[in-house]
């Protein structure tokens, strides 16, 4: 039974296992897709490692690999929670800090997915708390997303990050404001990308990288500015969208993509922020119908 079956139907005690091991495998398979998907510009792909020069693809693999229990017990936890929705994060938080603590362990300190625990284990909260509540409602899983993101002090995590420091600095607040906002980008961006490609028979694999060239043309991508400043992350957004606005054939944006990885890994520009949103929008894509998406 589907993930969005459990959350339509009624759910009994002995289901309840079965479907947090269910949402815990789609967001493990949702990281591991994203890093094979290639090419990515300046981020790890099968070709090669992009603007990282300590990490690959095995390490990415081997981090997802062992977030699966955190998934899991975020949704445990999110499925069994009867109270306020703006008061769960503050619940998750702990299970948060322990696998930032597991992946570091895995990575031998590498940061592979601290943004993906942030943004993955929301959407997967908010998905558990909708089914626990059997209200059936798929449709306002961005606004249960939102929800539970504005309580967020400092989110999942409470160690400082460059996201934090560019907000500071330049008043964007990255991954934070983009889940307390409902994931607009994922929503209105990312997912339509891909459900507008692979609905016409566009390989899920291609349809991503349309999906990710249009984050990098539209989202303020706070890895960027970290890496590069301001002024390289509109001159990106500039470009990236303005070139990507006359393309209609799907290998235009894959030769494109080629072009740009070159580019990105020559000026260590690295676009981390949309490869986490990518990894979100294929999150719900492998969660939710078309029907109740759109």
């Amino acid at each position: 039974m589907s993930v969005a079956a459990y959350a339509l139907g009624s759910l009994c005690e002995n289901e309840a296992s079965g479907f947090a091991d269910k949402l815990a495998g789609l967001a493990v398979r949702a990281l591991v897709t994203e890093v094979c998907v290639t090419p990515k510009p300046g981020l790890v792909d099968r070709a090669n490692c992009g603007a990282h020069g300590d990490m690959d693809i095995f390490t990415f693999i081997d981090s997802a690999v062992a977030l699966y229990p955190y998934f899991r017990s975020v949704a445990t936890v999110s499925l069994e929670y009867s109270g306020p929705l703006n008061n769960l994060l503050s619940t998750l938080q702990p299970i948060g800090i322990q696998a930032e603590r597991e992946m570091f362990r895995v990575t031998k300190g590498v940061n592979t997915h601290k943004g993906a625990i942030y943004s993955l284990g929301i959407i997967c909260a908010a998905v558990a708390a909708l089914a626990g509540r059997q209200t059936g409602d798929l449709k306002s899983l961005p606004v249960v997303c939102a929800t539970i993101a504005k309580a967020r002090g400092r989110g999942m995590s409470k160690s400082a990050t460059g996201g934090e420091t560019v907000f500071a600095r330049y008043g964007m607040g990255g991954i934070l404001e983009e889940a307390a906002a409902g994931f607009p980008a994922v929503f209105g961006t990312a997912l339509p990308a891909i459900r507008g490609r692979t609905r016409f028979g566009v390989s899920l694999q291609d349809a991503a990288v349309v999906a990710l060239l249009r984050l990098i043309a539209t989202v303020d991508d706070t890895n960027i500015v970290t890496r590069r400043g301001i002024n390289t992350l509109r001159d990106i957004q500039e470009r990236v969208g303005g070139r990507i606005s006359g393309f209609d054939d799907t290998g235009q944006y894959l030769q494109y993509a080629k072009e740009l990885d070159e580019e990105f890994i020559g000026q260590n520009i690295s676009p981390g922020g949309c490869a986490d949103l990518l990894a979100s929008a294929l999150f719900v894509h492998y969660i939710l119908p078309a029907s109740v998406t759109g």
